[in-house]
């Protein structure tokens, strides 16, 4: 609000940034509070909640930017403050005692960790290539829209909300059904081959509904993968290593939206729209192949053991 010059932007961003490390605090709290066999179910209300918020936070900026320009900066601040309060003063500790690990570095050795565990390792990868596909994917989306079906702003608005909509839904009421079925290892590994079709029959989209049924399949397949993908992350870590693996994944993650956008969005400038949503399916297929390397024995029963072991 107050950045006089892009530098001072730049270093609001970063601050920012610092304090998404929120998420993987949140993700955390839940796999301490929750069992084996429930986590993934918790993620997913988690994700659900996020998704509601990302879906509900443009509406609220937008209804406060009729006020003035500084608003929606302004009400942003006050929510997280209000977030702040209600977490120091509702939320107990959830990390027993026992389980508690002094600080170690600033969490590269977490990354290192888990990619060296054999367990873990297939999933610090999807971590770090779904992230890098889904935000290239989303970053040359508007432009290939705008050029192929004519979408002004409001069609892309409307478009992201029933995206964000469906992941939130998918999240919060079909993911808990789906988990104790198929398991999570399988919803991991389906899901990820779903998005990457998904992403690769875009630039065959030469309708409005052709893409939207596109999305709202991409939009199912991410709603399952990603609170799938962070019980089996918490599930693999030791107790006092959960919050630190998934700050690590979270890492990873936020390194694959840096650089999704600049190479994907570099690719459609250069080829067009099919070879760079080709090319986001193809790294989505990468990350596909990365989930095969799964233990075959991790399912809900298998999981609850290891919980109780």
């Amino acid at each position: 609000l107050f950045a006089s010059r892009v530098i001072g932007l730049f270093a609001s961003r970063v601050i920012g940034g610092f304090a998404g490390g929120n998420i993987s605090a949140a993700q955390a709290y839940v796999a301490d509070s929750t069992s084996a066999a429930d986590r993934s179910r918790g993620m997913g209300i988690l994700g659900a909640a996020f998704g509601l918020g990302f879906v509900i936070g443009p509406a609220i900026g937008g209804a406060a930017a009729g006020v003035g320009s500084a608003a929606p900066g302004l009400v942003a601040a006050g929510l997280s403050l209000l977030n702040f309060v209600l977490a120091w003063a509702i939320l107990p500790e959830s990390l027993h005692p026992d389980h508690r690990t002094e600080r170690r570095g600033l969490g590269f050795d977490a990354i290192a960790r888990g990619l060296a565990d054999r367990r873990l390792r297939p999933l610090m990868l999807v971590w770090g290539i779904f992230p890098f596909a889904f935000a290239g994917y989303t970053a040359a989306l508007p432009y290939h829209a705008a050029a192929e079906l004519g979408w002004r702003q409001s069609d892309l608005a409307l478009f992201f909300v029933v995206f964000g909509i469906t992941a939130a839904l998918t999240q919060g009421l079909v993911f808990g059904r789906l988990a104790p079925r198929i398991g999570e290892r399988w919803l991991v590994i389906l899901g990820t081959a779903g998005v990457a079709l998904a992403i690769g029959a875009v630039p065959f989209a030469h309708s409005s509904l052709v893409l939207y049924a596109a999305t709202v399949a991409l939009a199912l397949c991410q709603g399952a993968v990603s609170p799938a993908a962070s019980g089996l992350v918490s599930v693999y870590a030791s107790p006092n290593e959960q919050g630190s693996t998934l700050g690590a994944a979270q890492a990873l993650g936020a390194l694959g939206r840096t650089l999704g956008p600049e190479a994907i969005g570099g690719a459609y400038d250069a080829a067009g729209a099919r070879a760079a949503f080709l090319a986001a399916a193809g790294v989505m297929a990468l990350a596909w192949l990365a989930t095969l390397g799964l233990e075959r024995q991790v399912t809900d029963v298998g999981m609850t053991g290891q919980a109780n072991s």
